[in-house]
């Protein structure tokens, strides 16, 4: 007599495989797991079709598309999995249900905004320094535009204090360059000097 294997006890197989190669895949464990849950209250336990993890992915008729879409993709990997084992699955196509997340309205700073964020660095942080960084990252977020990881990761070789410009490293092999103003480039060397 063979013992028949669960989705749910392939889904610990497929774990436990992924995370040996050092994956997280916390989403995939939740998401899936309530996907096998889902399944086996229908009486499902071994096998699914791509209807069922549509009908799945949707559930939730208010959720934004971008949801299902992640929930779907998520169960798209574990199908694939299940398929290369030769389990009676079919491969998940991808773009069934394609939905970009909305972007997020950005809050720009009035002049007034950063001028009492810049005031606020000498109230807040009682060591020099400290008061003296944040207030420079802020400034340069604000004169320049710049990510903070790329103000954060800016060296004293990326400022060119002659010709009043910022190497910024983008990559590895790539990089950009940054014009700023002569009282920005002032305040960072006051910046390094203290």
């Amino acid at each position: 007599m063979t013992t028949v294997t669960t989705l749910r006890e392939r889904l610990d197989e497929y774990l436990m495989m992924r995370r040996s190669l050092g994956f997280q895949l916390n989403d995939i464990e939740r998401q899936v797991g309530l996907f096998c849950t889902w399944l086996e209250a229908r009486g499902q336990t071994q096998t699914f079709t791509i209807d069922d993890a549509v009908t799945w992915a949707r559930l939730n008729p208010d959720a934004h598309p971008s949801w299902w879409a992640t929930r779907l993709s998520l169960v798209r990997r574990f199908a694939a999995y299940l398929n290369a084992n030769g389990v009676d699955v079919p491969i998940i196509p991808s773009g069934l249900l394609t939905a970009r997340k909305p972007r997020a309205v950005p809050f720009i700073y009035s002049q007034d905004d950063v001028d009492a964020l810049l005031a606020a660095c000498e109230e807040q942080f009682a060591d020099e320094r400290v008061a003296a960084t944040v207030r420079t990252v802020i400034g340069l977020l604000a004169a320049t535009g710049l990510r903070i990881s790329e103000a954060l990761n800016l060296g004293v070789d990326d400022i060119d204090f002659d010709n009043d410009v910022l190497v910024i490293k983008v990559s590895k092999s790539a990089e950009r360059l940054v014009p700023v103003h002569p009282s920005t480039t002032n305040a960072l060397r006051q910046y390094i000097d203290l």
